[in-house]
Formats: C-alpha cells, structure tokens, sequence
C-alpha cells in the first residue's frame, strides 16, 4: 500500500483547465459520432429522392415500433430504461412491451451513461439552455439536471461536473467546480481542488461538502456514475480527469473519513465496480494505464479488492487486450467485458465476453460483435442471467444499420438482435440506465 503525497507545486495544473479538456474530449467524440452519420446521410441524398418528412418533429407515439427482432421474452427484469437519443431527446423505453416513448428534452452527452436513483433521472447539460432549449453557438457550462418522470419537473445543480450515487443508494455525490473566487490565491496559483458535495435524489443539497485532495480528481468525469466511483472503502479518484501526453494518470481511493489516498497504478479506464450488500470491501475491474491508445505491449483487465488491495489479472484470448465498457452482475457472479479486435468492414469492432468471478473463466459471447467509435461499448444487466449490450450506434457504407444492440442470454450464451426504434440515432445507446423506482 502507498500512501501518496501532495504533487509538486510545479506539477500542480487549474483544476478548471483540466475539466474542460475533459469535457472537450466528449465533444469530439460527439463530433466524429456525427460526422459518421452525416457521411452516411449524404450517400443517401445522393441515390435516393427523400420525401419532405422530418422525423424529429414527428410525435413520439408515431415513431413506436415493437423490437420485432427479438424473439425471447424478458422475464422479471427491470421496467424501464432511459437514454438520450442524438438530437437532445429523453427516452423511457418498457423492456416487457417493448414500447418507448420521448418524456423530455435533455440537452446532454449520448455517449455519456445517465443516472437514476429513486425514480430521479440525472445527467450533465452539454450545452446552456434558455426555455428548455439549447443556446446555438454559447460553450458549454457545467451543471447537473435532475428530471421527475412521475411530475415533469426539472431541477438544476449549477457549477456540476459529475453526479453519481451513494453505496446505499440513499444520496447523490456530485462533483462541483470550485466558485473562480476560490480557485486561485494571491499569486495566481491554484488554491483548492473540486468539491464532492451531496444531495438529495431531488437535488436538495445536504450541506455536505469535502474538498478533493489536491491533485486528485474523480476517477470517471466523463461517465458520470457508470461504473461508479462509490465503493465501500472510500470514492475512487484519479490524478488527472483526462491522459494528458504520455504519461497515464493514477488510480486511487480516496478515504473520506481519513482524507487519505491509497495508489492502485497507473490507469486508462476503470470498467466496472461492484460492492455487495452491507459489505466491507469493493471490487474494481480497471484497465492499467499501458492500455490507451496507440496501445503499446498487452492490454490485461485488472481486478481489484478494494479492501486488500490485492488484484488478479486476466487476459483476453484475443491477445488485443481490452476495450472501454462492462458491468458486473447484480449479484457480483459475473462481469461483462470487451475484447477488442481488429477493425471489421464497418470499422472498429469489440466482442461482448463473461468471466465468472469465482474462477476468472473467460467466455466470449458467440456473435455478439459490437460497433465502436471511441474503443468504448456498454453493457446493462436485467438480471443475473439476462443483460443488454451494444456500441457506438450507426450505419454501414450501404447505409444498412449494424446489429449494434444484443440481448445475451449468460447462461447458453444465446442472443438476438435488440432494439426500440429502426432509427440508430434515436434507439438505446451508451447513455443507458435502468430506471430506479421510487421509494
């Protein structure tokens, strides 16, 4: 165990500056998510006449269509899952029928996983918004809305960079950037790091407030509470929100009642974290710092006890390592993972796999080949047999959209395609959460 120190005062760097890195790192993978399908409408535009319809405008009951492509029933699984679609819409999809609907307009990140706790749905705005809508051509402020599905109203964390929920679910963290007039002493240098502040589901602060210890920041800024950061030994931290150069960022934990941190490694991602009821420990799948891209020597996933700090490694049988994404199992038996492989006819492919955490048996999931824009896919359980994954959604060069969501049985490791609407841009994405109902 190391108990790591404050950085040099050279090395220290605005914990502001760093955020909006961040934050423009989502943007251009928003970008180059676009732009793929730009290119791919343009083909379209250039073959076929297209009729003056604009399917955005069009009402959400319109666009309903059942999955027709699955062919198993869903058995007890949650209700409803919620995403945000690419044109700024809020989605609450019924996974027994099948049916969706839009319930709001939520000005966020797609590719950035949503949070749900007590029947709250929280993400971070992209962009300002005046009315309800987006503010063409302004740059993006921080701050965390929450929605009420149940009464349609909205509340608004201001300064909010990331919100995620408590270990018992009783609470939201949320990462607030520190007021400018505190963040810099008389002689221009950094005065204080971000704050974690906490809330209630509603979004009424507890007045609760810790200071980051300096030189530390959240460990996913970029996916909100997916996995999250909470585990029963303290929130996971990093030492930059975003590699920067060369030179990886580390992983920690970071004790609240101590204040102190203790170094799991240099990190690239952390994948996944699961914490048992009433347990005194974690677990952490996270991929070390040697796999960012260009990847250089073998990718291993790392599996961490929070509490002991010992870690087992795994390898992929594909030898390419790794790729961003997974979810480990409601009752913590099983994760899903992403191997990733060389680029397939429509670009960047990953394969869903399992492994058994008694064993660290690893399987991969026949077909279950994936689309990836950013060497990042997802993976939600329904159950402890039964889970939805996917990537990046899109379109071929022949304008035919992949089969980029799957059901997998975990058990026969069986699927079949899924999907709530013919439309890529609008089905289930990367931003998925299930819903949690009320208490």
């Amino acid at each position: 165990m190391t108990q790591l120190t404050d950085r040099p005062a050279g090395l220290v760097r605005d914990p502001e500056d760093l955020f909006e890195e961040a934050r423009r790192r989502r943007r251009q993978r928003r970008l180059r998510r676009l732009l793929g399908v730009a290119v791919g409408l343009a083909a379209v535009l250039v073959g076929v006449a297209i009729a003056p319809t604009d399917t955005a405008r069009t009402p959400p009951e319109a666009t309903i269509r059942p999955p027709a492509t699955r062919t198993t029933p869903l058995k007890a699984v949650p209700s409803e899952i919620a995403w945000v679609d690419y044109s700024d819409r809020l989605h609450m999809g019924d996974m027994a029928t099948g049916r969706q609907r839009v319930v709001a307009r939520a000005v966020a990140d797609p590719t950035t996983p949503l949070v749900s706790l007590d029947g709250w749905i929280w993400w971070i705005r992209s962009t300002p918004e005046v009315g309800g809508q987006p503010v063409p051509g302004t740059s993006s402020q921080p701050g965390a809305v929450g929605f009420d599905p149940a009464t349609g109203r909205k509340v608004l964390i201001p300064d909010a960079t990331q919100v995620f929920p408590s270990l018992d679910r009783r609470f939201l963290y949320v990462v607030l950037r520190r007021p400018a007039t505190d963040r810099t002493g008389h002689d221009g240098s950094t005065a204080e790091g971000p704050i974690l502040a906490e809330y209630s589901p509603a979004g009424t602060s507890l007045r609760r407030r810790r200071t980051f210890p300096p030189g530390w920041y959240s460990s996913a800024p970029s996916l909100l509470g997916d996995p999250s950061p909470a585990t029963a030994n303290g929130v996971l931290v990093r030492s930059e929100p975003e590699q920067v150069g060369t030179v990886p960022p580390r992983l920690g934990i970071w004790d609240l009642a101590t204040q102190g941190i203790r170094d799991l490694g240099p990190v690239w991602q952390v994948d996944a974290t699961y914490t048992s009821h009433g347990a005194h420990s974690s677990v952490v799948a996270w991929l070390p710092g040697r796999c960012e891209m260009p990847r250089v020597g073998p990718c291993p996933l790392l599996i961490t006890d929070t509490g002991t700090l010992v870690t087992r490694s795994i390898g992929s049988p594909l030898g390419n390592g790794f790729d961003w994404g997974g979810a480990f199992s409601p009752g913590g038996r099983e994760l899903a993972v992403f191997l990733t492989k060389p680029s397939g006819p429509d670009g960047p492919e990953t394969q869903l796999a399992l492994i058994t955490m008694s064993s660290g048996k690893l399987r991969a999931v026949p077909g279950a080949l994936v689309n990836t824009g950013d060497a990042v896919a997802w993976a939600q359980w329904l159950s402890g047999s039964e889970l939805l994954a996917g990537g990046t959604s899109g379109r071929t060069a022949n304008d035919i959209p992949p089969a980029n969501r799957y059901l997998v049985n975990a058990r026969s490791l069986t699927l079949t395609t899924f999907s709530f609407l013919a439309d890529g841009n609008q089905d289930v994405n990367l931003s998925a959460v299930f819903v949690a109902p009320s208490t």
